[in-house]
C-alpha cells in the first residue's frame, strides 16, 4: 500500500468526523427502539458504550450492534439458481 488512508488519526481533519459519527451512533442507538420496534432496543450497557465513543473516538462505531442489526435489517440479494 502506498499510503496510509489516515495518517494522523488524531489531526483535527480526522478527529471532527469520527465524533461525529459517534453523536450519529449514540442517537442512532436510542432511537433503534422507537424505529424498529422493542427488540432492536438496545441494552444499558451497549448505549454505555456508544456514549464512551464520545470520550475515545472510533469505538462506538465497531459496536457488535452494528453488525447484527445491518443484517437484520438488510435485504436479501441471493443467488438465484435456474434448479
Amino acid at each position: 500500500m502506498d499510503e496510509e488512508p489516515n495518517k494522523n488519526y488524531f489531526g483535527i481533519t480526522q478527529i471532527i468526523p469520527v465524533y461525529l459519527t459517534a453523536v450519529w451512533e449514540l442517537m442512532r442507538s436510542l432511537a433503534m427502539g422507537y424505529t424498529y420496534g422493542p427488540e432492536y432496543k438496545e441494552g444499558w450497557f451497549s448505549i454505555f458504550i456508544r456514549a464512551l465513543g464520545l470520550l475515545i473516538p472510533g469505538i462506538s462505531a465497531h459496536c457488535v450492534t452494528n453488525y447484527v442489526n445491518s443484517i437484520r435489517l438488510g435485504k436479501f440479494r441471493g443467488i438465484r439458481s435456474s434448479y
